[in-house]
């Protein structure tokens, strides 16, 4: 299978990097020459992979064409691309429904959208598909745990929920912070913060019967410490403003708000 990638960004680099160690590593990957630094860097790495002359090189050398250009950016470089009825698209655009796609890569018929995060270059972590079944199983079945979703509205209602992973390590910045400013030496914060948030995450899907409601009570023992900063920040509204948050990034999915719309706009 000849794979090829329009648009060599975060998201892209982490999915070749995972494809070269998975056990279905494609004989062949074209990737963009957009973001020179990056697509020489997985060459050099990587002797299955080679950087296109333009994007145009990219999908005529390729079976699978996998779209990681910004959404921003999406329709100028999909309208200039000649595609071919017997290639699959696989679209990594937050923002572009399967209709966007379809029209701008005609005359191929088969698309899927993926929602790759980037630690799948580690071969971790969810990705959520969608339809489910065929050449996207294929690629992807190997690099993280499939989630194969009902239909494009749960897509982007996943989708929504990854806006979260600049705020989880704004989360653990603020602890951070907090112990440096309390004598404790950066790296020893760093390390007791991230190796904290590691162990929680692992319990969550340890125990994926029992809800994360109930492991907040789990984690905090009555009168204790955790009890306490949860009632405080329950107090303070910071997990109401999570979900409001997430409503507002579901919306801009939709097409309905925007970069600059915010909550205290909405309120």
């Amino acid at each position: 299978m000849r794979i090829g990638f329009v648009g060599t960004g975060v998201i892209s680099t982490a999915v070749v990097t995972a494809l070269m160690s998975s056990s279905n590593s494609p004989t062949q990957i074209v990737v963009s020459p957009r973001n020179a630094s990056r697509a020489n860097d997985l060459a050099q790495r990587f002797t299955a992979v080679t950087v296109g002359r333009d994007n145009q090189d990219v999908v005529d050398r390729s079976d699978v064409i996998c779209l990681g250009v910004r959404p921003q950016d999406a329709q100028a470089a999909l309208a200039a691309l000649r595609f071919r009825s017997t290639q699959t698209v696989i679209s990594f655009i937050s923002t572009f429904s399967m209709e966007d796609i379809a029209t701008l890569v005609q005359p191929c018929a088969t698309v899927f959208r993926v929602v790759p995060l980037p630690p799948v270059a580690r071969r971790l972590g969810p990705i959520a598909v969608f339809p489910a079944g065929g050449v996207v199983e294929e690629v992807f079945g190997d690099l993280g745990n499939l989630v194969a979703v009902a239909d494009e509205q749960e897509l982007q209602t996943l989708w929504s929920a990854t806006s979260m992973m600049a705020s989880y390590f704004r989360l653990q910045e603020s602890a951070a912070s907090w112990l440096v400013s309390q004598q404790v030496a950066p790296e020893r914060a760093r390390m007791f913060v991230a190796s904290m948030f590691h162990a929680l995450a692992d319990t969550g899907l340890r125990e994926l019967d029992t809800d994360f409601a109930q492991l907040a009570i789990d984690h905090a023992t009555p009168g204790g410490l955790n009890e306490q900063l949860m009632r405080e920040l329950e107090t303070a509204g910071c997990f109401d403003t999570v979900q409001d948050g997430l409503a507002l990034i579901l919306r801009r999915m939709r097409g309905e708000a925007g970069f600059d719309d915010t909550l205290d706009q909405r309120l």
